[in-house]
């Protein structure tokens, strides 16, 4: 049977050099840790990342001119008697395949 003081002595007792080599985290430290624990805030970042790869290949890879390109003046405008006689889409359709309404066939 052991005795009280063979369980406080067969505690470790932390000498003062040992305490100070711990070193304190850094502010940054701190705060990628707590990030690190939170995953939908990885999930986001990851995702944003992401989106930036893509921005940037995308800007690399397209020429400025081919990004440019398109009418946007006739693009915009609404359908016309000339549209509705083309035979090249049904009547009342586009030729993207949708309605006037919007709507797809």
């Amino acid at each position: 049977m052991t005795t009280q003081t063979d369980t406080i002595n067969s505690v470790p007792v932390l000498k003062a050099e040992t305490i100070a080599t711990f070193e304190p985290l850094s502010p940054s430290q701190l705060i990628w840790r707590r990030f690190r624990k939170h995953r939908m805030a990885l999930v986001g970042t990851v995702g944003i990342i992401i989106l930036v790869l893509f921005i940037l290949t995308g800007s690399i890879i397209v020429p400025e001119s081919a990004a440019n390109q398109g009418d946007l003046y006739n693009r915009l405008k609404g359908p016309m008697l000339v549209h509705r006689l083309e035979r090249t889409a049904p009547a009342g359709m586009f030729s993207t395949g949708s309605s006037m309404a919007g709507r797809s066939r």
